[in-house]
């Protein structure tokens, strides 16, 4: 009996559920990091128009005293017009550094979702660099309290659980009960009750453990390139088997004697497809179901040799 066994199924569903809060409080974090650099352009790119203005405007004035002193025959014209070119150069950075601005603005507002063209405030504080950790041993150590760490470790977890529950899916579940039949006033006899589920057939539960049958993919893309029929239900396994990868020759042929039967031969030349070949032992009690059910000729194919 297995009363915990319920158990798992809700472990691992919950395990995923706290997964997808944690991603949920990633995205919020990584949308309010991306907020906080696309501030830091913006405040950066209007220093820098700020700044060059400042200088534009000293130039301006430095032109001018230049005029002057050279009106008054105390300077050369050259100071003013060294002046202008000045002028010229800082008003095309100025053009780019503006452009720059337009871009972080813009980068800002699709952040804040926003669009793009929404006004914004000039910025009046520089962004604040916040240091939690004195060393990056120390940042490295707190990685994993960080929710996209704690996201992977709580999936890693729901598939560990999942792990848990196919393998103990491999066995029978067994309920014992007891039961009194009542005459009257009194017990008239007993009841022993006897529950015995049995699992899906090995090939089914192997195949569920995967997510996918290898040998069925690799038929339907041989049929396909040959232009001939595909049957994969041509075969019947008749028994449980034990894997073959831990047997020897000799043992792998017993494993499979017997093992499948064909109900529906789907035509006389057949085609076997399996995945890897190491043996044959497979594929030789497969061929002998086939030829004993009227096949006349069978070929093997395989994808790897093992």
């Amino acid at each position: 009996m297995r009363p915990e066994a319920p158990s798992y199924p809700r472990t691992a569903a919950s395990q995923d559920a706290i997964a997808v809060g944690l991603d949920r409080l990633t995205t919020a974090r990584d949308l309010l990091s991306d907020a906080e650099a696309a501030y830091a352009r913006y405040w950066h790119a209007d220093q820098a128009v700020a700044v060059l203005d400042r200088r534009i405007a000293l130039l301006r004035q430095v032109e001018e005293m230049a005029g002057v002193r050279y009106a008054l025959g105390r300077a050369a014209q050259q100071d003013a017009i060294r002046a202008q070119v000045e002028q010229t150069s800082l008003q095309r950075e100025r053009i780019e550094r503006l452009a720059a601005k337009q871009e972080a603005a813009a980068t800002l507002n699709a952040v804040l979702g926003r669009r793009s063209d929404s006004p914004l405030a000039t910025p009046d504080e520089p962004p604040r660099l916040v240091v939690q950790s004195a060393s990056l041993a120390e940042a490295l150590d707190g990685a994993d309290a960080h929710p996209a760490v704690r996201s992977q470790q709580a999936r890693a977890e729901a598939a560990r659980t999942n792990v848990v529950l196919e393998r103990r899916n491999r066995f029978p579940d067994i309920t014992v009960g007891v039961g009194a039949m009542q005459f009257g006033n009194g017990i008239e006899s007993t009841e022993l009750m006897l529950e015995v589920e049995i699992p899906f057939q090995q090939r089914a539960r192997r195949e569920r453990e995967r997510g996918y049958n290898q040998a069925k993919i690799i038929g339907q893309l041989l049929a396909g390139k040959l232009g001939c029929s595909f049957a994969p239900n041509a075969l019947q396994r008749v028994r449980a088997t034990r894997q073959q990868a831990a047997l020897s020759r000799s043992e792998r042929a017993e494993n499979v004697r017997g093992a499948f039967i064909s109900r529906c031969l789907p035509a006389e030349n057949i085609i076997l497809v399996d995945d890897v070949f190491t043996t044959g032992a497979t594929m030789n009690a497969c061929a002998s179901a086939l030829k004993a059910a009227g096949a006349r000729r069978v070929w093997g194919f395989a994808l790897a040799k093992g």
